[in-house]
């Protein structure tokens, strides 16, 4: 079975698990935000649309549950505003991609990192993580 995490539940957490689901590629989907709610909400929602789908499970999930996954999606992070700079939305994206990654160590699957900016955090996250840049995109 494919088991597939996203971790961060926003418009781009949220985009990614419907594409997913759409694609059939999913037999088993876990949800985590920071927001416990947000990640139960959604897979709730998402849950009562399969009758439109591929069938997949989907549950929210704590972050520790998506490390026997074979992939994971970190759309984790901030927006950026127009009044900020591109290296202060890195800076803040950056501590929270490494916090996550930190719990990634090991992690045997695919990551996919949607975070912008993303060519900094996808560094960051390999970094954090100890992970092989092949398995990091």
């Amino acid at each position: 079975a494919t088991r597939i995490g996203i971790i961060g539940m926003g418009r781009v957490g949220a985009s990614a698990a419907i594409s997913l689901l759409h694609s059939g590629i999913a037999e088993e989907l876990l949800l985590h935000d920071a927001r416990s709610d947000t990640a139960e909400g959604e897979a709730m929602d998402l849950a009562h649309g399969m009758a439109y789908l591929p069938r997949a499970v989907v549950r929210s999930v704590p972050l520790a549950d998506l490390l026997d996954t074979d992939a994971v999606v970190i759309a984790a992070g901030k927006s950026g505003t127009a009044t900020q700079s591109r290296l202060d939305l890195a800076r803040e994206n950056a501590a929270i991609v490494r916090q996550i990654a930190g719990t990634l160590r090991g992690y045997a699957g695919l990551v996919v990192v949607v975070t912008n900016p993303v060519d900094v955090l996808t560094y960051e996250v390999t970094r954090a993580a100890g992970l092989p840049p092949e398995r990091v995109l």
